[in-house]
């Protein structure tokens, strides 16, 4: 069987000796003579965006033996005329730590692309005039006067500043220079066979709409639903034999490893109108190579601004599985976008179920995700420097604790000793603080928690579902878990779960405050509501 890899995105070298699921037919339907010639594709992280402007600059360069046997050879593509010069733009390359640098960067940046074309560069002008005669000169040089751009990771010179120390008033000075680079384009587009402009925010999306002639936004577009990443059916016929033999390595049945490996890394839907569930490709590739289930996302899934508006809006990750208006997520501005739009572009939310027209459910996608998510949560709530391995480890016994027995004295041990390891200097101001701390704590046993349940009399602190029952929490800050539960009896909490077969109990926690101490110093636990059988 091919190898995997997943650190390579160059079509020519993955294709002749690695494992490559074939998305050509995807690609001829997007690429072909009558179809739309401008688009834009934003989609998450390490979903394979690269790769797939490489096949397409392969294509239309006119490499046919490099297709042999894939899906496009069996419709009409024209190998002898669909030939053209490809400008195939990587912004990844383009990094700066202020607005100033930006417009430097990006003249570097074509300087490289203008040498490669034989375009004139002159060094005493700015960027844009740059990027203008670039595209004047590869329109005049191609033999029949069109040629192909692909701009990879359109947004990274914004986001790269977003994720830095740069003071974000610059941002809208960014955003200009941006604009201004790529409005050179406009002129061109008629000139343009095919524009592919790929991405994982949005938040630049007005300066490149502007520019290109409104492109064809396949965000949520049915053809674009499995256009990058795997589908099941995808797993199963190119990766059956790595699958197996991932099982075999941990004495597994195949089905349990297909299954273990879908709820890490399964769970992405993008089209609402197509809700085909996609995979992950280079987590689940990564994970097939180490023979190890773990996170292969975060290392370039974090961002500064999303962590600091779930800090601004007090916000639990257990909190943003939210029904939502499909242009909620379309929002253009990273500064004043919603949190949801924020975590949908980056990735930590999906598409889940259609509600009509104008209205989704969202979700978190997987267990890598969640992961990542309740990470940059901790380190959000008390620090970058706090070390989770032993709190993690509280968090998984405590886990097994509420499948086999619910909440009781051994929850309210684990609970504490999670507690106790908090960082020296950290101490909680308020009872918000310690429902966070707490819901940090949480979210390591990946059990159903919910933060402030809106109710008509009231609003408990969490909500907590297992098999065992519901679980209704109300946190006191230097009082005590008695005053807690009579909170919760007195506004009947309960009241709003009584439908569910399962019983409904009352959980009063108290936070100590005491000088030099950080504890959970109470965990009380009563039935208040119990079915009838």
């Amino acid at each position: 069987m091919k190898p995997i890899n997943t650190s390579i995105y160059d079509f020519p070298t993955l294709v002749q000796t690695y494992v490559y699921v074939d998305k050509t037919a995807q690609i001829y339907e997007l690429a072909k003579p009558g179809a739309d010639i401008l688009y834009y594709l934003p989609r998450p992280r390490r979903f394979g965006k690269s790769l797939l402007l490489s096949t397409l600059k392969a294509l239309f360069e006119g490499r046919r033996a490099l297709f042999r046997g894939l899906s496009i050879e069996r419709t009409d593509w024209d190998w002898e005329r669909e030939i053209y010069p490809v400008l195939h733009l990587d912004m990844s390359k383009v990094s700066s730590k202020s607005a100033a640098e930006l417009d430097v960067a990006l003249n570097n940046f074509v300087r490289e692309h203008a040498e490669q074309f034989g375009a004139r560069f002159d060094s005493g002008l700015p960027a844009q005039s740059n990027f203008s005669n670039l595209l004047a000169h590869v329109q005049k040089t191609s033999p029949n006067g069109k040629y192909v751009m692909l701009v990879d990771e359109y947004d990274a010179p914004i986001s790269g500043l977003l994720d830095s120390a740069v003071d974000r008033r610059e941002l809208p000075l960014a955003r200009k220079t941006l604009h201004d680079f790529y409005v050179q384009a406009k002129a061109e587009c008629g000139s343009m066979r095919f524009l592919l402009v790929t991405g994982v925010s949005k938040f630049a999306k007005t300066s490149i709409f502007s520019a290109f002639n409104n492109p064809k936004d396949l965000t949520f577009d049915r053809r674009a639903a499995d256009l990058l990443g795997y589908t099941h059916e995808e797993m199963e016929t190119y990766f059956h034999a790595h699958i197996q033999a991932f099982a075999d390595t941990r004495g597994e049945t195949y089905a349990q490893s297909f299954a273990d490996l879908l709820g890490w890394y399964d769970g992405y839907q993008f089209s609402p109108d197509r809700p085909v569930k996609i995979v992950n490709p280079v987590s689940l590739g990564n994970a097939l190579v180490n023979c190890q289930l773990r996170n292969y996302w975060e290392a370039t899934a974090g961002s500064t601004l999303i962590f600091d508006a779930l800090k601004a809006k007090h916000a639990m990750p257990q909190d943003l599985e939210v029904e939502v208006k499909l242009k909620r997520l379309d929002a253009p501005d990273a500064l004043t976008a919603p949190l949801v739009a924020l975590l949908f572009q980056g990735g930590y939310l999906t598409l889940d179920t259609r509600i009509d027209d104008q209205r989704v459910t969202l979700r978190i996608p997987n267990r890598e995700v969640a992961d990542s998510l309740y990470d940059g949560y901790i380190a959000q709530v008390f620090g970058t420097d706090f070390e989770i391995d032993d709190f993690e480890d509280d968090a998984e016994k405590m886990a097994h604790v509420l499948a086999a027995e619910g909440i009781g004295e051994k929850f309210s041990v684990f609970l504490k000793s999670g507690f106790s390891r908090l960082p020296h200097d950290w101490v909680a101001r308020d009872e918000r603080e310690a429902k966070r701390a707490f819901a940090a704590f949480m979210a390591f046993t990946h059990a159903k928690l919910y933060g402030e349940v809106q109710q008509a009399t009231g609003r408990p602190d969490a909500v907590l579902e297992t098999k065992k029952g519901i679980y209704v929490f109300e946190f006191k800050y230097g009082r005590s878990a008695r005053a807690a539960l009579e909170q919760c009896r007195t506004r009947n909490y309960a009241a709003a779960f009584m439908k569910d077969a399962r019983p409904v109990y009352y959980v009063g926690v108290n936070y100590n405050p005491a000088e030099g101490v950080r504890t959970v110093d109470a965990v009380l636990c009563e039935p208040a509501y119990m079915p009838s059988r």
